[in-house]
């Protein structure tokens, strides 16, 4: 992802990879305590940005979403439509 930002003229400076990010919740607010960043845009699937916002929001952020292509169903437990209803 880093990659492709890069080739479509995104500053390496400006992107910031959570590695770290084992919930929605601990990746939002280490933008903030970690990366001192109080408004950014969050690129993943659309159920996945619906709740970033909505904690980024809530926390006092300001958070834009980029919704990526969702993954197919061959994914498994990883897909939104069974992955999400425990979330949700």
């Amino acid at each position: 992802m880093k990659n492709a930002l890069i080739e479509h003229g995104i500053p390496d400076s400006i992107i910031y990879m959570v590695y770290a990010g084992f919930r929605t919740f601990d990746s939002v607010i280490r933008r903030q305590k970690i990366f001192r960043l109080n408004s950014f845009t969050v690129i993943s699937q659309k159920f996945h940005n619906q709740r970033a916002i909505y904690i980024a929001q809530v926390n006092g952020f300001s958070a834009a979403g980029y919704n990526a292509q969702d993954a197919s169903i061959d994914n498994g437990f990883k897909n939104p439509g069974t992955r999400q209803i425990g979330s949700r």
